[in-house]
């Protein structure tokens, strides 16, 4: 069984390999997400399923993407668990870049098959590069979606 430490370092490791069944694998039955510091959306609940379709609609538009995390702290009793780290994505788009720094914290719970994220925020502390590319990057996805049919 994957301990938290796994769970979060690999959900990162799988979102820039394309991995999106192991995304999708690492989040319980509903997951609170907040991404309020980069969207000024409000937090918001949603499926696995969706935070798949959500990353797998934009990431795959980037020619390269590397997320990086440290410090990672985590506490942890028998059936959930907080883990917070310090993270950096770099998003490569032709020859530029779109970098966001910021801290994660996520919330787990101890499943049958292993921890599982409940909660996940981003706070965002620094960007820097071209911020237009994940608007392109989307487009590139649909683009692509719309080129295949589906």
């Amino acid at each position: 069984m994957q301990n938290v430490t796994s769970t979060i370092t690999n959900l990162f490791a799988s979102a820039d390999k394309r991995d999106w069944n192991q995304v999708q694998s690492s989040f319980d039955h509903l997951v609170l997400i907040d991404y309020a510091s980069t969207t000024g959306e409000a937090p918001n609940w949603q499926t696995p399923k969706q935070i798949r379709d959500s990353w797998a609609g934009m990431l795959p538009g980037f020619d390269k993407t590397q997320h990086q995390i440290f410090d990672l702290e985590v506490k942890e009793d028998e059936a959930s668990a907080t883990a917070q780290c310090r993270g950096i994505a770099e998003h490569v788009l032709g020859n530029e870049t779109f970098i966001v720094e910021g801290v994660y914290e996520a919330t787990l719970l101890k499943k049958a098959a292993g921890w599982v994220i409940s909660k996940f925020k981003f706070n965002l502390k620094d960007w820097m590069g071209n911020t237009q590319l994940p608007v392109m990057a989307m487009q590139r996805c649909a683009q692509r979606e719309g080129r295949s049919g589906r």
